[in-house]
């Protein structure tokens, strides 16, 4: 599970429940853009205890 204490970089998007960063793996490193159309993969970083 992520937190969103796990991630640094400023969301995509926020909501109540969680926020989403957009990645960038077109190059060897991964990174969190904010760029949807360099975006190849998402983090769902939660808020609070989801039960």
């Amino acid at each position: 599970r992520c937190d969103v204490s796990d991630v640094i970089e400023t969301p995509f998007r926020s909501f109540t429940t969680c926020d989403v960063h957009l990645l960038d793996g077109a190059d060897h490193c991964v990174t969190v853009t904010d760029d949807p159309a360099r975006a190849t993969g998402v983090i769902v970083a939660f808020r609070g205890n989801l039960r």
